[in-house]
């Protein structure tokens, strides 16, 4: 009787299959390092984001009660202090209106640069 016959396999198709997964498994490490970067990449963005939103907040609420204004700040973090983003804004009086605009500049990568532009009109 012969291995076929008896249900068995044989050591090349054994090679195979564990080449085949491990193939498999190569391609799930590597994506798992992708997801961690991307994610890492969206904590940040969030951070500019409310970095930017906490600014023009700040701003509708002093809008009515100073005079035109101007202003830069940047965001730093980690252990280096690195600047990640920056907010230059506007305030300018129309009458009994105010008009804000914040900018925020975020680094993506060394040579790549993400704008953001918040646009708020209060009545004073």
């Amino acid at each position: 009787m012969s291995q076929r016959e008896r249900g068995g396999h044989s050591l090349v198709e054994l090679l195979v299959a564990i080449t085949i997964l491990s193939f498999g498994l190569l391609g799930l490490v590597a994506s798992v390092g992708l997801i961690a970067r991307l994610l890492g990449q969206a904590r940040l963005t969030e951070r500019v984001a409310a970095f930017a939103r906490g600014r023009v907040e700040q701003l509708r609420v002093d809008a009515c009660t100073r005079a035109a204004a101007a202003g830069v700040e940047e965001l730093r973090l980690g252990a280096t202090g690195s600047v990640v983003a920056s907010n230059r804004w506007t305030v300018s009086r129309d009458g009994a209106y105010a008009h804000i605009i914040v900018t925020t500049s975020q680094t993506t990568r060394p040579a790549a640069l993400r704008r953001l532009q918040l646009v708020s009109d209060v009545i004073c």
